[in-house]
C-alpha cells in the first residue's frame, strides 16, 4: 500500500520534488507506512469535522521531549496578540509505563493558561479602545 502519493496532495503550497521523493522513498518502510496511515486517519477526521482549513501541517515542528511516539501538535492564536503556542501535546504511548507497570496508549495536551489570559487581556484592551 503506497500512502505517500495521497499525502503529497495535502502539501500543494509547500510540496517540492524533494518532499515528494522523500515520501515516495520512505513509503517502502513498514514503520513509515504506519505513520502515514495515522496521518491519513487524522486528516480524514479533520476533514469530516470541517476544521481542516484551520490546520497547518508543519513537518518542521518538533517537541523537545523524548516520550512522544507519534503525532505532535500545537495550537496558535491567530490574532493581533502574538504569544506563541497556547496549547501543545501529542501521542505518547510509553510515558505511563515509565511510571507504572502497564503500557497504556495515550495522547495529551497542555494549555498555556498565562498565554490565554494575555490574549484575553489584550482583546479586552482593544475592545475598550474602540468604544
Amino acid at each position: 500500500m503506497n500512502r505517500a502519493l495521497p499525502l503529497c496532495a495535502l502539501f500543494p503550497v509547500h510540496s517540492s520534488p524533494f518532499l515528494q521523493n522523500s515520501f515516495l522513498a520512505a513509503s517502502s518502510s513498514v514503520q513509515v507506512c504506519r505513520y502515514l496511515d495515522e496521518l491519513d486517519i487524522l486528516f480524514e477526521a479533520l476533514d469530516h469535522s470541517k476544521c481542516i482549513s484551520k490546520v497547518v501541517f508543519d513537518l518542521s515542528l518538533a517537541r523537545g521531549l523524548d516520550y512522544y511516539t507519534g503525532v505532535i501538535y500545537q495550537a496558535v492564536f491567530k490574532g493581533t496578540t502574538q504569544v506563541g503556542s497556547i496549547a501543545a501535546g501529542g501521542r505518547y504511548d510509553n510515558l505511563i509505563g515509565m511510571f507504572g507497570t502497564k503500557q497504556v496508549p495515550a495522547v495529551g495536551v497542555s494549555l498555556g493558561i498565562e498565554r490565554v489570559f494575555a490574549i484575553m487581556e489584550q482583546v479586552q484592551k482593544d475592545t475598550n479602545q474602540v468604544r
